[in-house]
């Protein structure tokens, strides 16, 4: 599952695609209850190297509590 940063670099990655201007943004922990375990989450997929999460590790630091 594609993620993004923030909205300038979802543009950038989507240019062309005519997605531009349509990124939503969600919270993380409403984002996390979405996520299955067993999902790879990719931060900008276009740049390199890529991030990449797991629906587990996700949810775990979306529930874990705020120092």
């Amino acid at each position: 599952i594609p993620v993004f940063s923030d909205r300038k670099t979802f543009d950038e990655e989507a240019y062309g695609t005519g997605f531009e201007g349509k990124a939503v943004s969600v919270a993380a922990s409403r984002f996390a209850s979405l996520l299955r375990e067993d999902d790879v989450v990719v931060l900008n997929p276009g740049h390199r190297p890529a991030i990449e999460f797991s629906g587990h590790d996700l949810k775990a630091l979306a529930t874990r509590p705020s120092s």
